[in-house]
């Protein structure tokens, strides 16, 4: 059975597919498939893309294509609690949504959050657990991060998580989400819908613009970026590590 992995852009999935040696191969367009093997498992990585229909359909277009076997989705993530730092792991116990209505929590398979444990403290990652919160956008202002993690007692919020994990819930795949914090509670973001496309590849006409009408804006690039790189290089040691335990065949899984 396949081991799949996914991230919706491509700054949270290409530090992960290098250190795995995986091959882009053949996928619809709009979204990118990777492949490999890695020990005794074949391994997928698929960048999906940002937001709730997009996850949705690569996960439904992924788990009806292959013989997946264990469902990992990765990614960055804002803190809703002030204990996390940028690059701190948050180990997803349960994924709830901002609406009720969409439905009851998720949760991530308990054999696999204590083997991300492990592979996490392995790697020398700082890690917590604690609940994932998915919302319908991107929660820039502070103020709505500390009410998202007061009204929902989660430890950080993204926008893909829970329509993953459902998707491996109603086909009763063993399910696991891990998050690394790119934006601390205190740190307000500027709208990435203006500076990046649902990839996370920029917009340079419509970036250009928004950062001329804002320079202001322009100087919380940097500590973006390298908030970004931070996450990245948290995520792909845990990973990696996560990975090449699941595929040495030590795990029934």
């Amino acid at each position: 059975m396949l081991l799949a992995l996914l991230g919706a852009v491509k700054q949270e999935v290409d530090g992960l597919r290098k250190r795995l040696g995986l091959r882009e191969v053949a996928a619809p367009p709009g979204r990118h498939l990777f492949a490999g093997q890695c020990g005794q498992r074949e391994v997928l990585l698929l960048q999906t893309g940002m937001g709730r229909q997009r996850a949705g359909a690569a996960a439904e277009y992924l788990l009806g294509r292959y013989p997946v076997g264990i469902l990992i989705s990765l990614g960055f993530a804002g803190a809703l609690r002030g204990d996390l730092g940028v690059g701190d792991l948050v180990l997803c116990q349960r994924l709830l949504t901002t609406n009720p209505s969409d439905g009851a929590a998720c949760h991530s398979d308990a054999d696999l959050l204590a083997q991300a444990a492990r592979a996490a403290t392995e790697a020398q990652c700082r890690w917590v657990t604690g609940d994932s919160l998915t919302a319908d956008g991107l929660a820039a202002d502070p103020r709505e991060k500390l009410a998202l993690g007061e009204t929902s007692g989660a430890a950080s919020v993204d926008m893909e998580t829970y329509w993953l994990a459902r998707a491996a819930a109603a086909r009763r795949i063993p399910f696991l989400a891990v998050r690394a914090i790119s934006d601390t509670l205190p740190q307000k973001l500027p709208p990435f819908e203006r500076l990046v496309d649902a990839d996370g590849v920029w917009r340079s006409a419509k970036a250009t613009s928004y950062l001329l009408a804002h320079p202001a804006e322009l100087a919380a690039l940097p500590t973006m970026y390298r908030n970004a790189r931070r996450a990245q290089m948290s995520l792909t040691r845990a990973l990696c590590a996560l990975t090449t335990n699941l595929a040495s065949g030590s795990t029934s899984l």
